[in-house]
């Protein structure tokens, strides 16, 4: 079952066929993307779940249209690195923060 979202000018979005491209594995649903004023929709991925990505980094939290997004402060997300370093924190559009904590395989945090 499809859900149709409204895409505002501010909304960023990966489609599912690039997605394919560097996961490997998720439980994480697609949903379908309607953009205004287009009969063109995209398929994404958004809401809780697990990524599994094929350089072997896991990802658990949110995903907003295909892009890893924690959501605000009170939410945080996990990354497993292969070298078992872990960061536990926020991400924005993709990127690290830098709010959370990093534990490192040695136990080092």
């Amino acid at each position: 079952m499809n859900k149709y979202i409204k895409v505002t000018n501010k909304d960023i979005y990966v489609p599912q066929k690039l997605l394919e491209h560097i996961i490997k594995e998720t439980d994480v649903m697609p949903i379908t993307i309607e953009e205004e004023q287009s009969e063109i929709f995209f398929g994404s991925l958004s809401g809780l779940g697990k990524i599994i990505f094929k350089n072997k980094t896991v990802y658990e939290g949110n995903v907003k249209y295909g892009i890893l997004e924690s959501g605000d402060e009170k939410r945080s997300c996990t990354l497993t690195f292969p070298n078992q370093t872990k960061y536990d924190g926020h991400i924005k559009q993709n990127q690290i923060t830098g709010y959370g904590t990093y534990t490192f395989g040695s136990g080092s945090v």
